[in-house]
Formats: C-alpha cells, sequence, structure tokens
C-alpha cells in the first residue's frame, strides 16, 4: 500500500490526469486505494479490447463503476455511470439517459470493446510489473 501510494505519488508529480484513474496502472483487481481529497477507486477487473488496448472496470469510492482503456500511456473512460450522472458511453452516440439500468449500460460497453475474459490474477500481476507492455496472448 505504502508502496503503491508512492507510485502514485511520483505519477501525480510528472503530471497525470485523473488521481484515481492513475492508480489504476499499479493496482491489482479487488484492491481499493483512498485519495486525500476523499476520492478513491476500486479496480474490479481488467481485459483486453478487440483492438489491442488494455481495459479496466472500475467503481469510485464516491459512487458509480466505469470503463477505462489505457491509450497512449494514460487511462481515458470509454464510460461511466452513477450516482453523479452518466458520461457518454460513446461519443459519437451521445449520453445514456438518467434511468438507464448502470449494468445494461456496461454491458453495452463490454460488447463495443469485443472485451476478452477478464484476467486472472497471474496475467494481470504480469501487466502490472512489466508496465502494461505485455501484447495480448
Amino acid at each position: 500500500s505504502l508502496a503503491l501510494a508512492a507510485l502514485l505519488s511520483i505519477s501525480l508529480m510528472q503530471g497525470g490526469g485523473d488521481p484515481a484513474l492513475d492508480a489504476l496502472d499499479h493496482l491489482p483487481s479487488g484492491q481499493s486505494l483512498a485519495l486525500a481529497d476523499g476520492t478513491g477507486i476500486t479496480a474490479v477487473l481488467t481485459f483486453a479490447a478487440a483492438d489491442g488496448r488494455w481495459c479496466r472496470e472500475f467503481a469510485r469510492a464516491q459512487g458509480g463503476s466505469g470503463i477505462a482503456c489505457r491509450t497512449g500511456g494514460s487511462w481515458q473512460v470509454e464510460g461511466e455511470v452513477g450516482d453523479n450522472g452518466h458520461r457518454p458511453v460513446d461519443p459519437s452516440q451521445g449520453y445514456a439517459t438518467v434511468g438507464a439500468d448502470d449494468s445494461a449500460v456496461l454491458d453495452d460497453l463490454y460488447a463495443s470493446l469485443a472485451a476478452s475474459e477478464p484476467l486472472g490474477p497471474t496475467e494481470e500481476a504480469r501487466l502490472l510489473r512489466n508496465g502494461w507492455t505485455t501484447p495480448v496472448d
């Protein structure tokens, strides 16, 4: 946990984006990180998109969940649903309605990414160690 905090601090000093999303670089699935500003994130699972990007489902401590994919060395939210409203699942498709079933929105996003099966702990640990450079098998 202390090592993760140190890595996150280095990432923030280097101009990272959303500190909670930056934590996805080092946070194993099933683990959470609380930040000093009261936000936090839990890594839920890791999978490969059909285009070769690594993606992660996450849950925010303040409510909501989403999927982010690693693009150009940083995490980009592909879609997010939850207590604070909905973000676009696909910017070309507009916004999900507030009344939409959150799990259905995430299921649609998984389908649009042509998601692989979630990685197991061994494969995910290898990705975390290798800085997300391991190719999709």
